[in-house]
């Protein structure tokens, strides 16, 4: 509750979608790296859809709070945006659904009633192919090398 007080605080309205990715991605890479003998978490790489409309600087923000007090406190955060592909069931296209420039502020689609339409002949009969994941691609760490006597 006070890490939602004080993220609501600093942002002005809590970005639940991007809280609880960046609480998912300190979970997740915590566990890999107490299973593996990690003592500092150096870099995360992710890669993020487009389709998941996750805002990247808001991610970082709360990231930040989110790894402090963990092995992953002033780590970096690196985010590469995944562009989202479409199908169109009316003429076949297969591929980009919107420009790379479109894609830096693709987090704010959904405020402007996106749909996916066909940039070759404007249908919106179409199927997202691609471009809803969020995966983390990597980690860069320093390991303790001195393994644990029995």
């Amino acid at each position: 509750m006070f890490l939602s007080l004080l993220i609501t605080k600093f942002c002005g309205a809590l970005p639940l979608h991007e809280l609880s990715t960046a609480v998912s991605i300190v979970e997740t890479v915590t566990r890999v790296a107490e299973a593996n003998n990690v003592k500092k978490i150096l870099e995360i790489n992710v890669e993020i859809g487009q389709f998941t409309f996750i805002n990247p600087e808001q991610l970082r923000f709360l990231f930040e709070i989110a790894a402090d007090k963990t092995p992953l406190k002033d780590s970096k955060l690196n985010i590469s945006i995944v562009s989202g592909k479409i199908h169109c069931n009316d003429c076949g296209y297969s591929g980009d659904v919107i420009s790379e420039e479109d894609q830096k502020k693709a987090h704010l689609l959904p405020l402007v009633g996106f749909t996916a339409k066909c940039p070759e002949c404007n249908s919106s009969n179409t199927e997202i192919i691609g471009g809803r994941q969020l995966n983390i691609k990597n980690i860069k760490a320093e390991v303790d090398e001195e393994t644990p006597q029995n």
